[in-house]
């Protein structure tokens, strides 16, 4: 279990997991898998190992 603290100074408890993490066209990375609420937010150890563009806000680039 770990606790998370929020933008609005709150708190919030979640479980952790061991597990795989698809890139879609970048590759599968070991890491931390946490479940909270419905979106996606890949930390430093994977972004680390890629390529990231953001391309003025209309998409973005993800090379391995």
């Amino acid at each position: 279990m770990t606790v998370w603290a929020m933008a609005n100074r709150g708190r919030v408890t979640t479980s952790n997991y061991y597990g795989y993490v698809e890139v879609v066209d970048a590759g599968t990375f070991p890491g931390t898998v946490v479940a909270l609420g419905d979106e996606y937010i890949i930390g430093r150890a994977i972004i680390d190992q890629l390529r990231v563009t953001f391309d003025h806000g209309q998409r973005v680039i993800v090379e391995s």
